[in-house]
């Protein structure tokens, strides 16, 4: 059952997060509604479902999630992450609503708190800022102006403090700088001009691992040679 939600669903899937990554799947549901499903007659068949290999990572993650009670930390940093984005909706005329369970939260960012207008562009400038600090995140909505975060499970109160820290930033940078944004469209600037920049050479950057630092570089090697390939034309990076 959700919370705060007066409702037990039927059937649940569940899909890769099931297996950390891994791709997996799964369905369930009652006894009631499994037996109902087998007396139709119809024949199921799938090629992998049900293999040894999967199961056994599956059921590896459920262990963990038990083992390090990950469901009562998703409640504990989700709460604590709710709790400062309405702290940062107080500050922030730019956002007009927070809402969400657990970890999976969503943060509205709107033109007017009045009309609800969407500020679909600030939306997506601040995607673009947060990537370039290392955090990722999306927007979602008819209007993509809802900034969803869904962080892993093992996310940490520390996690969010830099995440909350990094969000506050950002949009104090908006409310400084809100003139030179424009709406998307066509002929149109989708965010202001360090995102638009950002967005352009997105696929020049390449993330290399040395010695277990991540650094960023505009120019590629393989084998310690200059290609003078863009990244996505290189099969691999060293």
């Amino acid at each position: 059952m959700l919370i705060h939600v007066d409702a037990v669903p039927d059937i649940v899937t569940v899909g890769k997060p099931f297996g950390n990554g891994h791709p997996i799947s799964a369905v369930i549901t009652t006894q009631a509604i499994a037996r109902s499903f087998a007396q139709t007659g119809m024949e199921y068949f799938n090629t992998f479902g049900g293999n040894p290999v999967s199961c056994a990572i599956g059921l590896a993650v459920l262990e963990v999630i038990e083992k390090e009670n990950l469901r009562g930390n998703a409640l504990q940093v989700g709460e604590y992450m709710l709790q400062g984005m309405k702290e940062l909706q107080q500050k922030h005329l730019i956002i007009g609503d927070v809402r969400g369970v657990g970890m999976f939260i969503g943060v509205e960012l709107v033109k007017d708190r009045n009309t609800k207008q969407p500020a679909t562009a600030e939306a997506q400038h601040v995607i673009y800022r947060m990537k370039e600090n290392y955090i990722l995140l999306s927007a979602d909505g008819p209007h993509r102006n809802v900034l969803k975060f869904k962080p892993p499970m093992v996310f940490t109160i520390k996690n969010a403090d830099r995440l909350l820290h990094q969000l506050d930033l950002v949009l104090s940078e908006i409310a400084m700088g809100s003139d030179e944004l424009k709406d998307p469209g066509v002929g149109s600037a989708s965010c202001v001009p360090k995102c638009t920049e950002s967005q352009s050479h997105q696929n020049d950057i390449v993330k290399v691992l040395i010695k277990g630092e991540v650094k960023v570089s505009n120019e590629v090697k393989v084998n310690g040679t200059d290609t003078g390939e863009p990244p996505n034309k290189v099969q691999k990076v060293v």
